[in-house]
């Protein structure tokens, strides 16, 4: 029995807003309870998460999940995390980390978004990139739209 259309993401205790990550986590273990398979629950949290975004949002979300999906489906599985996945932890949850201010700009060689080190890239000898890859490039779009 399929039960995602009447799965309701858990409420947070704290005033912040939740995520759709947040929500996709919420209604996977629900969806998992329930014996559903990845493959179908998956696209039915992804598209209950993604009714409620609109325009650049949504778009930056559909990616970010799509870019992501083999990292959800690991932990479905109770895969352990990788060794990069690990290192993104410990500096995401990093609590001494401080965000640039705004029009802070980071260090040359480093992402202005997550301040990751910037590879060079064959080819761009002399190109000053700002950010470590495609998903910092759009969420940095997104927050500039959004502001």
């Amino acid at each position: 029995m399929r039960t995602s259309e009447t799965v309701h993401p858990l409420t947070v205790a704290s005033s912040e807003p939740v995520t759709p990550a947040e929500r996709i986590v919420d209604i996977l273990a629900a969806e998992r309870r329930t014996g559903t398979s990845f493959a179908v629950a998956w696209p039915a949290a992804v598209g209950q998460v993604l009714a409620d975004a609109v325009g650049v949002e949504l778009e930056a979300w559909r990616a970010a999940l799509t870019e992501t999906r083999p990292a959800w489906a690991a932990a479905w599985e109770r895969r352990p995390a990788t060794r990069a996945q690990r290192a993104l932890a410990a500096v995401a949850d990093d609590p001494e980390r401080q965000a640039l201010a705004a029009g802070e700009h980071a260090p040359a060689g480093y992402c202005a978004r997550c301040d990751a080190p910037i590879l060079a890239v064959p080819g761009q000898c002399g190109v000053r990139a700002m950010y470590c890859g495609g998903p910092c490039r759009r969420a940095a779009s997104v927050a500039r739209l959004a502001a």
